[in-house]
């Protein structure tokens, strides 16, 4: 009996008996995303490390407008509005090198009537082009000449957000090969009727000393969102994950 009393007190020591743990299944714990929900952690899987727990969109609270995050091993064109060049491997979106950029995008429907799109995403650069300007991410519509766009591109180690009439601002955070990052850009209307407010976060740090102005004072409707090697040249191969799209009203 005394044995069998030692036995249970040793085994409710190593699990922490009567208390909840805040760890995920994942084996990361839960916290804040910048999208203002909650997610496991990256160390329960990030950019093409597929997680042994519950998926990122699962984890989210309130559930987003948009979620993907790959676990389910959809191809690309099954999830989103628009696929080109893009496929879904080791439970990631990976986008390489292809004559015309390859890209995912997304467009809301039914419209929703937001003034503040949100785009946040994982992203682990595998090969980068050595130079030449490369647009990872945007926020508006895919051809170049049409107005209010919200950019993210890079040039060498240098990123930078951009846009429509917009003057670029240098992010203090570096594309490194290998390393991955977590990025949310948002567009915003203002109440003024002033131009559209570009800004980016990564990590949850903003990346900007200061927004950027576009040359619009309108959302682009419908809203969409791309993410890919758009308005590029040379070598690239990139990996995205849970992605979302959110605003609000």
């Amino acid at each position: 009996m005394r044995f069998t009393l030692l036995l249970l007190f040793a085994t409710c020591a190593a699990v922490a008996c009567g208390q909840e743990s805040s760890k995920q299944p994942g084996g990361g714990s839960a916290v804040a995303t910048p999208e203002g929900g909650t997610s496991a952690s990256a160390d329960g899987g990030d950019a093409g490390i597929a997680p042994s727990g519950p998926s990122y969109c699962t984890m989210l609270d309130p559930a987003p407008f948009f979620c993907v995050d790959f676990e389910d091993g959809a191809t690309p064109d099954k999830r989103f509005t628009r696929a080109f060049g893009a496929t879904n491997e080791d439970g990631a979106l990976r986008v390489t090198d292809t004559e015309d950029g390859a890209y995912v995008a997304q467009e809301a429907d039914p419209v929703p009537h937001w003034t503040v799109i949100q785009l946040g995403f994982t992203v682990r650069p595998v090969t980068l082009p050595t130079d030449g300007r490369l647009v990872i991410a945007r926020i508006g519509q895919h051809q170049t000449d049409l107005e209010c766009r919200l950019d993210l591109e890079l040039n060498g180690d240098v990123a930078a957000l951009g846009g429509s009439g917009a003057t670029s601002a240098t992010l203090t955070w570096k594309p490194r090969v290998s390393e991955t990052a977590r990025i949310v850009l948002a567009l915003e209307e203002q109440t003024d009727g002033g131009m559209l407010r570009g800004t980016v976060t990564v990590d949850g740090k903003q990346a900007t000393s200061a927004p950027v102005m576009l040359g619009c004072a309108r959302l682009p409707g419908p809203p969409r969102v791309l993410l890919g090697r758009i308005n590029a040249s040379g070598a690239t191969d990139l990996r995205y994950d849970d992605i979302v799209m959110d605003g609000r009203e």
